[in-house]
């Protein structure tokens, strides 16, 4: 009987799937930051000196804390981003603005595999595809930290 519970409890997490939890930033006056820049999707951003940065092929870059991917930021058509279950699957959240550009801003939780990384997101049309700069993250609102890089997010033509 034991073993049928423990079964059925296995199952029930995996067909539901984890959510990864992203570790915390430390307070923004603690922060150093450098600027990165991606002649391929066009733009720079000021990121934490702590973060990792891994360019995924020539349509991602990773950023990473601990190992835990805490940014990435796209270039997919609206197609490649359905496919890879990223914001063309969600509902609009609300109008916001990246890069001084008006944008989709978009929540929705990601999954890869059976672990789900909830995102906040802002999308911009941008060079005939979309750009996606996304936060990985449990909060609703970005951090401090997070909110500082994403003002410092620029496009460039």
């Amino acid at each position: 009987m034991q073993f049928k519970l423990m079964s059925a409890t296995l199952i029930l997490l995996g067909l539901s799937g984890c959510h990864g939890n992203p570790p915390e930033h430390p307070g923004l006056t603690t922060v150093k930051f450098t600027k990165y820049s991606n002649d391929t999707l066009g733009f720079s951003v000021e990121i934490p000196s702590f973060y990792s940065v891994n360019e995924d092929g020539q349509d991602t870059v990773i950023f990473r804390m601990d190992g835990y991917p805490v940014l990435m930021v796209n270039l997919l058509t609206e197609k490649r981003a359905e496919k890879r279950g990223l914001w063309a699957r969600s509902a609009v959240h609300s109008a916001g603005s990246l890069s001084g550009m008006p944008a989709k801003h978009y929540r929705y939780d990601h999954f890869d595999g059976p672990f789900a990384m909830h995102t906040i997101s802002w999308v911009v049309p941008w060079q005939r595809k979309y750009l996606e700069f996304a936060l990985r993250t449990n909060a609703t609102e970005p951090d401090s930290v997070q909110q500082h890089i994403k003002d410092s997010f620029q496009l460039i033509p």
